[in-house]
């Protein structure tokens, strides 16, 4: 099977045949292998880290279901303290505003 990777070793495509795509290299890997997620460098397959785009797709969506999942604590008459959850859902607005963004996520703690 061939792979089709990028200059940072990241496969981004592979095929039994065809042509390489532009601006891409290709390699030979054994037949059975699924390359989904791996990468390849110095004519090795490896495991790579996340890439920061995918990583920040992955936080908001988290941080989109805890805000779901809290919407309630914000209706006049939930038996909560309202404050406490108004500081915590702004946290977590906040999260992509933080230095360590997407790679180092400092998750607020919920409420109790």
């Amino acid at each position: 099977m061939k792979i089709f990777y990028d200059e940072a070793g990241r496969i981004r495509s592979w095929a039994s045949q065809g042509e390489t795509p532009a601006g891409l290299h290709v390699a030979e890997i054994p037949d059975g292998i699924d390359p989904l997620g791996l990468g390849y460098v110095d004519g090795e397959l490896v495991e790579l880290p996340p890439e920061p785009e995918a990583l920040a797709r992955e936080a908001r969506a988290r941080r989109a279901a805890l805000l779901a999942a809290s919407d309630w604590t914000q209706v006049a008459d939930a038996p909560v303290e309202s404050s406490a959850w108004a500081a915590y859902r702004q946290a977590l607005r906040d999260i992509p505003d933080q230095p360590g963004f997407p790679e180092n996520i400092n998750w607020p703690a919920k409420p109790e």
